[in-house]
């Protein structure tokens, strides 16, 4: 399954442009797999091998095009941890926004061109009254 979801996001990020892969235009079975691999990173779990969806995500929308065969990536490691953190918040709040519990205006949706700016800022209204 974690195969073809794989492909399926390959596919549409060759489609569709790197856009595919903000939080908002993730299709929920994509989006949970990062969710899941964002929770092992998180309790460094060792039993769960990530598929890599996440990674490759930062790394398409760090370059900001579709990666190729021949692309070279250079990103500084400090930076992409930085990445990393900041995709998985975008995740965790679009998950939020899904289940009803928050609510995000469209000018605060993350860009392509703004998805790892530290200066941007993102507003959101609690609907559960959980946060």
């Amino acid at each position: 399954m974690l195969n073809n979801l794989l492909k399926d996001m390959m596919n549409s990020i060759s489609s569709q442009g790197v856009s595919f892969l903000l939080p908002q235009n993730l299709p929920r079975d994509i989006l949970h797999v990062m969710l899941d691999e964002a929770e092992a990173i998180d309790d460094d779990c060792t039993e769960v091998t990530p598929s890599s969806m996440l990674f490759i995500a930062i790394l398409h929308l760090a370059i900001g095009t579709p990666l190729t065969n021949n692309t070279e990536v250079k990103i500084k490691q400090d930076d992409l941890m930085i990445y990393f953190g900041m995709y998985i918040t975008t995740l965790r709040m679009e998950e939020m926004k899904r289940c009803g519990r928050i609510m995000i205006p469209n000018n605060s949706l993350p860009t392509t061109s703004n998805i790892f700016d530290m200066k941007r800022k993102i507003e959101f209204t609690d609907l559960s009254g959980e946060i």
